[in-house]
């Protein structure tokens, strides 16, 4: 997602004496104190030009030097939207962009990270939105609430797996689970690392207790979600299932099991594995 929506093929003059515009070039040649002095002198790192500004430039730069110059120069630049019509705060746009370094630093220097744009989107809805992993995990560790939503109803969880990205929609269902025991005090999660692939949640699961992991078949299965529960076993090893399986029959949980186990989700040898399991139960 381009949010500056540039579409630039670099269409002013090296030469120019237009402020604003060198300004712009000097963000993107990596000249920050030229940036910021015209800044300092009254440019506003908003203006845009050919669909660039400096604001813009800053939060596409893995370099997070001219990122670092805008905010000591304007602390208020941290939530300031970039533009009137998205609304789209400097977090937002990092997350939407794929700029890792940059979310990263911006998390660092205190970014809130709940912000909502005129869509009701947050960083983390749209990091869920497009795929983008790792920043969906910084945005989770960070402590990124799961439970808002934008003005389609729709959470971070939601557009994670409305856009195909089960392993993350599976993550972010796994983290609010998480989140809800703790914040209720009435049971504790023992393993505290993040989660980094699909696979590693099946592990996860099982430093729940009991009831969490039945609250979380029960709760994705009211959401009609169970199937998208279940597919990161897709690229477990059987082993790994058959292990998974039999927390679930010992909490319990054997015919919620076997009702996702049927909705065709799995292949048929791995749906047997689980099916083998249940039926020793």
């Amino acid at each position: 997602m381009d949010i500056d929506g540039s579409g630039y093929g670099g269409g002013y003059s090296e030469q120019s004496t237009l402020p604003h515009v060198r300004a712009i070039q000097a963000a993107e040649n990596g000249h920050v104190n030229t940036a910021v002095g015209l800044i300092r002198d009254g440019v506003s790192p908003y203006v845009k030009y050919y669909g660039k500004s400096v604001a813009s430039i800053a939060l596409r730069q893995t370099d997070t030097a001219l990122l670092s110059a805008l905010i000591t120069h304007d602390l208020a630049f941290l939530e300031r939207p970039l533009d009137k019509h998205s609304r789209y705060t400097p977090l937002m746009a990092a997350a939407a962009n794929g700029n890792f370094t940059g979310l990263s630093f911006l998390i660092d220097k205190g970014a809130a990270l709940d912000t909502q744009s005129d869509a009701g989107k947050t960083a983390l809805m749209l990091a869920a939105a497009l795929g983008r992993l790792q920043t969906v995990k910084k945005l989770l560790d960070a402590g990124a609430n799961t439970e808002l939503c934008d003005l389609q109803g729709q959470t971070a969880e939601d557009l994670a797996r409305n856009n195909e990205h089960h392993e993350i929609g599976y993550i972010i269902a796994l983290h609010a689970a998480k989140d809800t025991w703790e914040r209720d005090g009435t049971d504790k999660v023992v393993h505290k690392e993040p989660v980094t692939s699909a696979c590693q949640t099946i592990t996860h699961v099982f430093n729940f207790a009991a009831q969490t992991v039945l609250t979380m078949v029960e709760d994705l299965k009211t959401r009609e979600k169970t199937a998208s529960f279940f597919v990161p076993f897709r690229d477990a090893s059987e082993a790994a299932i058959s292990q998974a399986a039999q927390k679930f029959v010992e909490l319990g949980g054997s015919a919620e099991l076997a009702s996702a186990a049927d909705m065709g989700v799995l292949k048929p040898k791995k749906k047997a594995t689980i099916l083998t399991v249940i039926n020793k139960g």
